[in-house]
């Protein structure tokens, strides 16, 4: 039996989840919606933005275990599948683990404060008010943790994950542009991807892995994973062109 004060509170929250109903169930609204009120940004609704948030979606539901989108910058893929993608989940499957693997240091810890400001906005909590805490001893610039076992962690191509497993691995960039020339670089960030990262997730089988990255020479990361089509199983490619061939 609810006491008054929980009876208020609990019909508070139920009215908080119908009036956002749709921004809960559909990523791509979320983010629309989230843009407008929390930034007072009118999101540019360009058809890829969508499409990225479908496959997230099905990634998401397992009906996609391998996604490769290949996309020119500044097309919010950051913040799309490093930052809100995960934001969402940690709600819909609050003992998620991600992982957010980006080329430089910088970057990931960006990545990283940037998803916990979404979790934490007002925003965030009016559409997800039964979301679950963070804890207050794990909720540093890079690793952050629920108080249901959800995790971000964030981590750079050289940086040291060992110990650590997800369950959705993000694959955000993995080499700087000026280094796609070298060879030795390359050949290093793919030898990490087999050596390291892939060897990262839970269950192979079960669980997934997204890598989002403008394409920068025939033996990236994405080029070289296309020539093992046995190793990439189940994948699913997105290719967003620079300049539109039809």
């Amino acid at each position: 039996m609810y006491t008054p004060q929980q009876a208020q509170q609990e019909l508070a929250i139920r009215e908080l989840e119908a009036r956002h109903e749709v921004q809960r169930e559909n990523f791509y609204e979320f983010l629309i919606y989230y843009r407008r009120v929390e930034r007072k940004q009118i999101l540019n609704e360009n058809r890829h933005i969508k499409k990225i948030c479908e496959k997230l979606e099905d990634v998401f539901y397992g009906r996609i275990k391998r996604l490769m989108i290949n996309i020119p910058p500044r097309s919010l893929k950051t913040e799309i599948v490093s930052i809100a993608y995960p934001a969402r989940c940690l709600w819909k499957r609050n003992n998620t683990k991600f992982m957010d693997i980006s080329y430089a240091t910088g970057l990931a810890q960006q990545n990283s404060m940037a998803c916990r400001q979404i979790y934490k906005s007002q925003t965030f909590q009016s559409i997800f008010p039964r979301s679950t805490d963070i804890k207050d001893d794990l909720d540093t610039q890079t690793h952050r943790e629920t108080k249901e076992w959800g995790q971000y962690y964030a981590s750079w191509s050289t940086g040291t994950i060992t110990g650590l497993w997800c369950d959705i691995m993000i694959i955000d960039d993995p080499l700087k542009p000026w280094d796609a020339m070298s060879d030795v670089v390359r050949i290093w960030v793919n030898n990490n991807y087999h050596n390291t990262l892939y060897s990262r997730l839970n269950n192979k089988s079960e669980w997934a892995i997204i890598i989002i990255m403008q394409r920068l020479h025939d033996d990236d990361l994405c080029g070289h994973l296309l020539d093992k089509e046995a190793h990439w199983e189940k994948r699913e490619k997105l290719i967003v062109k620079a300049i539109a061939d039809e």
